[in-house]
């Protein structure tokens, strides 16, 4: 900020929302899971719950090719997406 009150002049801030808010639509839910059935309990609510679009973060490259391995092995369409670095 200290930059833009050097350069401009009378600026003004126009917010179409309010900043760090949460989409009405999303829901964030807690499963309890051992680390080894992450994927299997992730595949399992795609299924029984219908969903039909879900974002899945990871932490490695590699951890979500074997996600998407493992949901393409259970008859769900999934891709990868990343940077192919670790994050």
């Amino acid at each position: 900020n200290l930059l833009a009150k050097d350069i401009l002049r009378k600026p003004k801030r126009i917010e179409v929302e309010r900043a760090n808010t949460t989409a009405h639509t999303v829901a964030h839910v807690l499963y309890p899971v051992d680390q080894e059935r992450k994927t299997e309990l992730l595949s399992e609510l795609i299924g029984r719950k219908n969903w039909q679009q879900v974002l899945v973060f990871v932490n490695y490259k590699e951890t979500a090719n074997d996600v998407v391995k493992e949901l393409k092995l259970d008859g769900i369409k999934a891709v990868v997406c990343h940077g192919d670095r670790a994050q």
